[in-house]
Parts: C-alpha cells; structure tokens; sequence
C-alpha cells in the first residue's frame, strides 16, 4: 500500500488506537485541498552545509504514535499533526537541519496547492509548465509523458527574480521532505532554480522556469512559475520598459529573436498576452509572430478536436440524465439583493464570518420542493387511517360516503379521471416527466 501511495502521490495510515485514529481524520481533512501531483527530483551536488550558527535546534523527539501519522520526514525533527494556528491547510513546521545521510527530499512526489479564481470559479495560471518534449509540427502522433510532471531542481543559491507587472504563478508546496530541508535551511532571500528533462530541442535538461523559495515567515515553500528561461528573459523586459521606453533598437530585437529561439512555441500566447498587461499590446503582435502559435501538426489537431467533440457529447449525455441537472429541485428562486440588511440583525450575528456568509451569496437560489406524486386517499377504506387522524378524515369519509351533494359542491375529491387530467398548455411537457424517472437497469448480458 505504501508504494501504491508514494506512487500516486498519497499517503497511508497505520490506525493502533482511538488517538490515532482523531488524528488521522483530523489530517486527512486538512489535506483535502485542490492541488496537483508533482514529482520534484534533485539534480546536481547537494548544497554546503550551513553553520552551525544558522542551524535550527531540535525542538523533540517524534512519538511512536504521531510518527505513526505524520510519517517519518526528518529523523528527530518536529512534525505537528494538527497543522497548528488557523490557516486553511496545515503549515510546514520548521525543521531541525537535515543530516547528511537522509536523502528523502532528493525524490519526493507531493502536491503543490492550485486555487481557484474568486471571479471565475476555477483555477487560473499565466505560464504553462514544459513539456518534456519539444513540439514538432511534422509530427503526426504526440509523445507519451508521465501523469505527474518531473520537475528537476538544482541545489545551487540563486537571486529571486521578478520585475514589476510581471505576471508569475505561485505555488504552495504540500509538507514534505524537501520543504523540511529547504526550511531547516533558513534561507528565505535564496531560491532553487526548476527544470524540464526534454524541454530543449536538443533534450537536454534545458533551461529554468520557475524556482523554489521558502516563505519570509519559515512557515511554506513555494513554487514560482515564470516563462520559460526567465533569466534570459526578464532582463531583456527589463531594458525594453526603462532604457528603451517601449522603443526597441536593432540589437534589442536581435537578442529576443535570439531567446525565442530557445522558448517552446507554445509560449507564445500566454508570453504576447503577458506583454499586452505591461503595457506593451502594441509590440507584442509584432515582436512574436503568429506562426509561432501553431506548434501542433494538422493531424494532431484533428485528433484533438474529435476528443474534445466526443467529450461534449458524452458530457451533454451524462447531464441530460441527471435529475436536475444539479439543482435542488426541478426549478428554482434566485435571490436578488435589493435592500441591505438592517444594522441590528446584523450586530446580533456571532462572529464576521457568519455575516459573510449572511450577506454573500452569489447566484444563490432557493430550492422549490418536489411535487408529491399521486396522493392517497386513505378516506376510501377507514383501515387505513391512522387513529389519531380519524376525526380529521371523518369530514372526508362522510362526504366520500354520501356524495357530493347536500351544498358540499366545493368539496372536489379525486377520482382516477381527475387525477390524471392536466391542463392543455402542460400535456405537450413531457421533460419533467423524463428527468423524475429512474435510470434503467444495465442488462444482466450485454448483447454481442
């Protein structure tokens, strides 16, 4: 079980008492977070041992019971199961020095935290990460690749580099072996540089994207995503803003053209549409050429799109059979806000996140209650009464018995004629019909 979980990215639990068990589900729920699987692999010599100034001390040993649940990432070090403070998911606790013998952060395959846009409902990036090949458009099939990408790090002391209106992605790394390291180091101002195997036309190790840096707080470490050779890059974005003033010179664009040569094409676009938010939309269609935007073959693009077409229409399926499709009920009421709340109901509220969720809901609708189907008319056989509702059905007995007559005109009891007459406009609906009928049985035998 273990390496199926190490494999895929998990985790497994050994459960020996009650204890363990709360703290078990207590960290599982702390891990369900959206994130995405990413095998980080050490290249290159270790970094040089800090000081024994810089050093971290060992805060205490590791119980039997929460090594049990928190897994051995550093011998001796300090693990909080709990996650400690009030975060949404558990921070990285900070570790004593790593000895030189323990090399589990030199391959670890954990996920790296993905949010969702507020705005939009789903996660939105600037830069792709590489591929681990270069495309081709001769080529009619793509290459097979790994479900998690390999991302190879290096563990030489670099610069953090960023410059101002540049978009980047960020990355919160899940708690691991090599956040422990990186931690114990305490080096926040220093990053590692990330790489693709592949990523070059020559398939060598190619050049960074991103790197890894701990957080100024020693709490987290993150993962940076930049365009592909940032370093080559950003100094030429640089220049082009400052010295030139968005007025390139002949050796300028000699130099760029130089870097796209060495950018994937599949850079292209979020690279046109970075420079388009600096403020460079002009330069931007002129200084990347389109041609560069079609790093696919026509084949594979027709093969594509069939599978985007086959998942439409299989998604379409799914969601003409699901009741619903979703909601609570066939219809529903949507909420417009017209009118704030009154100051005194919202100062009798406990605590500001409960007012949030009082005056915040976006799209949000009321659910109609399903309509009954037939009703029963248990007035008809008087066995089949409740006691304590004899007196209230004895008005219906009484008028089921002796008719409708006597001035009782407007007692309407349903007969099999009236219970199933509808109004004209309703007989030609016969789609709320189909979405209240179960699913049929799959046969026992598929047919060959």
């Amino acid at each position: 079980i273990d390496a199926m979980c190490e494999v895929t990215g998990g985790r497994s639990y050994a459960v020996t008492s009650n204890r363990v068990l709360h703290q078990c589900i207590e960290s599982l729920v702390q891990k369900l977070q959206s994130g995405v699987v990413i095998h980080f692999e050490k290249i290159g010599s270790d970094p040089p041992l800090l000081p024994d100034t810089d050093m971290v001390e060992v805060v205490g040993d590791i119980t039997k019971e929460v090594e049990t649940v928190a897994g051995k990432f550093v011998a001796g070090g300090l693990v909080s199961v709990g996650g400690g403070g009030g975060g949404s998911r558990p921070h990285t606790p900070n570790a004593g020095q790593v000895g030189g013998g323990n090399t589990a952060w030199h391959s670890c395959r954990k996920l790296i935290y993905v949010q969702r846009s507020a705005q939009k409902g789903f996660a939105v990036g600037f830069w792709p990460l590489p591929e681990a090949f270069w495309p081709d458009v001769s080529a009619h099939t793509l290459p097979q690749r790994s479900a998690h990408p390999t991302l190879k790090f290096t563990c030489t002391n670099q610069e953090p580099m960023v410059i101002e209106n540049l978009p980047f992605d960020k990355y919160e790394l899940e708690p691991s072996p090599l956040t422990l390291f990186i931690l114990g180091r305490k080096q926040p101002n220093f990053c590692w540089q990330v790489f693709i195997q592949g990523s070059t036309k020559n398939g060598d190790t190619g050049h960074p994207f991103g790197y890894l840096k701990a957080s100024t707080n020693l709490l987290t470490v993150n993962l940076f995503v930049l365009p592909y050779n940032y370093p080559m890059l950003l100094p030429l974005l640089d220049d082009l803003f400052k010295a030139h003033r968005l007025k390139p010179t002949n050796e300028w664009r000699t130099q760029f053209h130089n870097y796209l040569r060495t950018m994937p094409t599949y850079y292209a676009g979020p690279l046109r549409r970075a420079l388009s938010r600096m403020g460079a939309g002009n330069l931007a269609s002129t200084l990347i050429p389109e041609a560069m935007d079609n790093s696919l073959s026509y084949s594979v693009l027709n093969y594509l799109k069939r599978l985007k077409n086959q998942a439409k229409l299989e998604y379409d399926r799914i969601v003409s059979v699901t009741p619903y499709k979703g909601k609570v009920g066939p219809d529903g009421i949507k909420v417009n806000v017209r009118s704030q709340l009154k100051r005194e109901l919202m100062d009798s509220l406990p605590g500001s996140s409960l007012r949030d969720q009082v005056t915040d809901f976006p799209g949000y609708m009321l659910g109609l209650p399903e309509k009954a189907g037939a009703e029963t008319h248990p007035l008809r056989n008087p066995f089949d009464i409740p006691r304590h509702r004899l007196l209230d059905q004895l008005v219906r007995m009484r008028a089921n018995l002796i008719g409708r007559g006597r001035g009782r005109s407007a007692t309407q009891l349903v007969d099999s004629d009236t219970r199933h007459s509808l109004p004209i406009g309703q007989m030609g609906n016969y789609q709320d019909y189909l979405k209240k009928q179960p699913l049929p049985l799959r046969e026992l035998e598929s047919q060959p």
